[in-house]
């Protein structure tokens, strides 16, 4: 390469040139070849919202301004994948039924964020469909306030004085929100037919009517949540689920097990009118905390369940 630019250089000065440096080409896009991915900087546009619509194509929809909606009907329909739709502080408030967003079935790569919706039958209505929500305020729904599909996810948000609050299909993801004063279920995650293997973590959970958590379909990891208020706490049916530093609180019962093989460790059972915690074995129990129950602190069904370090008072 150096000979031939010598050259070139050599070639110029006899014909009376400058050779001019060349200068790279600018391209809007970078090329990662490692890995083989064109990244190009766009920006797509936001799609205003100004009324109760269809949602009908791919894109950002941001809401600008409250929407109220009448008859019973659902405000906003999605009737696509890959639809973000921003409330943008704003609230969507109904008469008491239909949905305020209503998802339509198998759509995938749903995002609702930052909003509130009021007095509709659902909040939202992705009952089989995939949809994150973040930031989202539902309350004064007359049934399930967030009825969502598998592999959907609801993050930091509000739940309030509905019927139930969150129901979600296998592998759903609930993660740092609050949902309180349920005439039903705070929670309700999984499948019946197989595993469920919902992520419930870190979720405050009070005065749910029927339970505060309930799974079905097992190996649900239930982590870190504090539940108080309900009659029963947690309450698991089906085998391998992970409990663990979830705190207990004046609840009817603490933990009920269906069945057995539960991995139950360093939980907080303190001050439910009933039991603390009731395990089926076989299961994992270790660590627990279990005190000032009304009934038997920490009590296990069957044999062969494996204990240590568990404080009983």
């Amino acid at each position: 390469m150096r000979k031939r630019t010598t050259t070139i250089n050599w070639l110029a000065r006899r014909q009376g040139q400058s050779m001019a440096p060349i200068q790279p080409r600018k391209q809007a896009c970078v090329v990662l070849s490692f890995v083989g991915m064109l990244c190009c900087s766009t920006a797509q546009a936001q799609i205003p919202v100004t009324s109760c619509q269809t949602l009908g194509t791919a894109g950002n929809y941001v809401l600008t301004g409250n929407l109220s909606a009448l008859g019973g009907s659902n405000c906003i329909k999605v009737w696509d994948d890959d639809v973000t739709f921003d409330l943008n502080g704003y609230k969507i408030v109904g008469s008491g039924a239909g949905a305020g967003i209503y998802v339509r079935p198998t759509v995938t790569g749903v995002k609702l964020m930052n909003g509130a919706i009021e007095r509709f039958n659902h909040a939202v209505n992705a009952q089989s469909a995939s949809v994150s929500i973040v930031g989202l305020t539902a309350r004064h729904h007359t049934s399930i306030a967030l009825w969502l599909g598998t592999s959907s996810r609801v993050v930091d948000s509000l739940i309030e004085n509905n019927g139930t609050g969150i129901t979600a299909g296998a592998n759903a993801k609930i993660l740092r929100n609050t949902i309180r004063v349920h005439s039903a279920l705070g929670i309700y995650c999984g499948d019946h037919s197989g595993p469920g293997s919902c992520t419930i973590e870190n979720n405050s959970i009070d005065d749910s009517g029927i339970g505060g958590i309930r799974t079905i379909g097992g190996s649900h990891d239930i982590v870190g949540n504090y539940v108080s208020g309900s009659p029963t706490g947690i309450l698991v049916i089906h085998s391998g689920n992970l409990v663990r530093n979830n705190r207990l609180v004046a609840n009817g019962g603490g933990l009920s097990t269906s069945r057995g093989s539960q991995t139950v460790i360093g939980n907080l059972f303190f001050d439910n009118s009933g039991r603390g915690a009731l395990v089926k074995c076989p299961s994992l129990v270790t660590d627990n905390h279990a005190t000032a129950n009304g009934g038997t602190n920490l009590q296990y069904d069957g044999v062969g369940c494996l204990t240590s370090d568990n404080l009983v008072q």
